[in-house]
């Protein structure tokens, strides 16, 4: 999926293939001695500010239970999804919002003007390919657009 993705999408400031799944921890079993009743994967999925958490996982879930629908065993234990949670540390699962910089918004203006007159040069406004803190700074919409997806 990685690889149609670095094929079929783009957004500007990134490089192709920037949107990545990357399985993060793996749980099973009750001892490593007997044969695992049940599995659960955790992944992380960076994906970009023009898609949305509902657009992202509903294709994941498609490619998985396609693959699932496959495999003679799996087809008749198809996996079950659940995506986000309360925090990383908590239960292993968060969603963080994606964050679009509007280098025309007055937060933007004034940060560049502090930044230009403490280091005598224009910053470089670009966008980060790592997950960072920024996109809580837009939480307030973010929460409300995902719920109103969700719902």
């Amino acid at each position: 999926m990685e690889h149609y993705w670095a094929v079929t999408k783009q957004y500007p400031g990134f490089p192709a293939g920037t949107d990545t799944i990357n399985p993060a921890y793996i749980e099973g079993g009750i001892h490593p001695a007997f044969v695992a009743n049940e599995c659960r994967l955790w992944i992380t999925v960076h994906f970009y500010p023009n898609e949305t958490v509902a657009q992202v996982t509903k294709e994941i879930e498609a490619q998985v239970l396609a693959a699932a629908k496959a495999d003679p065993w799996l087809k008749d234990q198809l996996p079950t999804f659940q995506w986000g949670g309360d925090s990383m540390l908590v239960d292993k699962g968060e969603v963080f919002p994606a964050l679009q910089i509007d280098v025309q918004s007055p937060a933007v203006q004034l940060l560049s003007q502090a930044h230009e007159q403490q280091l005598g040069h224009k910053p470089d406004i670009s966008m980060s390919t790592t997950v960072t803190d920024g996109g809580w700074f837009e939480a307030t919409i973010f929460q409300q657009s995902y719920m109103d997806q969700v719902n």
